[in-house]
């Protein structure tokens, strides 16, 4: 890395000649996160680098006063804050047109993300993974430990993976990945050439999720997670995962890693996290329609290797099929 400055300082008080390339572009979608998102931007302004940065927001046609936040900061910091206000709401379309506008306009080396109802908590957290990618080629990610804050009760939780941990940084693989899920957007730092790389493998996936990207992340090189919290990923009830049902979820998981396993069939850990979803499915069949209940199990006979897996799958489709004919 050519070094800007010889010592990090809050990237408020740079001043860099307007023909700057930033290293690091900081991506932020956000839709009615008012009560939020100053916490997002505080979070990015506080940051102490030694390079430029620039600040991404997609505000989604907001129907709260989040553009008019995101308006304030603008106004304060336009060389840093570069903002998009849709006027029709583009998440609702499914067609993954708000990432492609975002990684489109970044002119990072690097590609760092945050929605705008999380935060960060460290102002030393893109220099700290900038520094480790810069010194480890080899990886095409860095991210590191956050905490779960339930806006519910004030609590803040343990993220998924806390068990993983000891003293070190955790390395990131497909076997770990499909065990477990490591971290969130809003820790990541991305390599962009790696990124653009993988974004017409993505196109091809209709139900493209962060498990496609960070599953085709992986397939280009093991990512690193830093033994350090320096983010909160918040949880609460206008957040888009929480008004999912829980069938649903289980419905979407086994969609998304059937997806993926159809496109890359050798991977057994993709396999391996397929039936844990086949599973799941049959343990919540009562939620589904029969029809879809009857793919779920071909699937499961598909991939099984198990003889007495086989006899079980085909026992709950046989108890299912009998529940769809008296019902």
């Amino acid at each position: 890395m050519n070094k800007f400055l010889d010592e990090p300082i809050q990237i408020t008080l740079q001043k860099w000649d307007l023909n700057t390339i930033p290293l690091v572009s900081i991506s932020c979608i956000t839709y009615n996160h008012e009560s939020y998102i100053r916490d997002a931007i505080e979070g990015f302004l506080m940051q102490k680098t030694t390079f430029p940065v620039e600040i991404l927001i997609h505000d989604d046609a907001s129907t709260d006063k989040t553009a008019d936040i995101v308006r304030e900061y603008e106004a304060k910091y336009p060389n840093l804050i570069k903002p998009i206000y849709q006027t029709e709401n583009q998440y609702s379309k499914r067609n993954g047109i708000i990432g492609r506008i975002q990684r489109g306009r970044a002119r990072g080396k690097y590609y760092a993300m945050c929605e705008g109802d999380d935060y960060w908590t460290d102002p030393f957290k893109l220099q700290k993974q900038v520094d480790f990618m810069e010194e480890n080629p080899q990886y095409p990610f860095c991210c590191h430990r956050f905490k779960i804050l339930n806006e519910s009760d004030g609590e803040f939780r343990d993220e998924y993976a806390h068990n993983f941990y000891n003293d070190a940084d955790l390395i990131i693989d497909i076997d770990l990945f499909t065990k477990i899920w490591i971290t969130q957007p809003l820790t990541s730092l991305i390599r962009k050439t790696v990124l653009l790389d993988i974004l017409p493998e993505i196109a091809n996936y209709k139900y493209s999720r962060d498990v496609h990207l960070f599953y085709l992340l992986l397939k280009r090189g093991n990512g690193i997670s830093l033994n350090q919290f320096m983010g909160i990923y918040r949880w609460h009830d206008e957040g888009i995962a929480s008004k999912i049902a829980p069938s649903k979820q289980v419905k979407n998981g086994y969609n998304i890693y059937k997806e993926l396993w159809e496109k890359n069939k050798t991977d057994i850990f993709l396999k391996r996290k397929l039936m844990h979803y086949v599973n799941k499915c049959i343990a919540n069949s009562e939620n589904f329609p029969f029809a879809f209940q009857k793919s779920v199990y071909f699937t499961g006979i598909r991939i099984s290797t198990n003889r007495n897996e086989v006899i079980r799958l085909t026992k709950s489709f046989l108890f299912a099929l009998i529940r769809s004919i008296h019902n």
